[in-house]
């Protein structure tokens, strides 16, 4: 959920598979830099992405994003395609796809994501059938918060 300029986690469930990425609930990281951030910042009004983007982007690997127009490009893909990707943007070795989560007048009030280790997440191919479950996902939780 959004917390300011941050992403705030409040629940992760926890894989079977024996080799898996830590608990990150509580944790809060920039919205520039994670996935569930990037769908969060990318449906905020364009003033608010604008002043987001006026401060210095921390960068966190090697592939974090501070330049402050390849994130109004990323944020673009995000609003064009409904997801977004960060592959080792906040922590080398993860990778994570998120999508919105929309309230009943479609404003997007949180995130759902998925993430794993980089060597096998996502696995080769499934990029798009990925993305497209969690969007179908989101939009599940989305009507299951809408109804009474």
């Amino acid at each position: 959920v959004p917390d300011g300029d941050r992403i705030h986690y409040v629940e992760q469930i926890d894989t079977p598979n024996p080799v898996s990425v830590r608990d990150w609930t509580g944790a809060r990281a920039p919205l520039h830099a994670v996935s569930s951030g990037q769908v969060l910042l990318a449906f905020r009004p364009p003033a608010a992405i604008e002043r987001y983007l006026a401060r210095s982007l921390e960068r966190f690997t090697a592939r974090t994003l501070t330049d402050p127009e390849a994130v109004r490009g990323r944020l673009g893909e995000v609003r064009r395609h409904g997801y977004a990707w960060a592959l080792e943007e906040f922590d080398a070795g993860i990778s994570s796809v998120a999508a919105p989560i929309a309230d009943g007048s479609g404003e997007v009030i949180a995130a759902v994501h998925l993430h794993g280790p980089s060597y096998r997440f996502p696995s080769d191919g499934r990029t798009a059938a990925l993305a497209q479950l969690l969007v179908a996902g989101a939009a599940r939780i989305a009507a299951g918060l809408r109804e009474p």
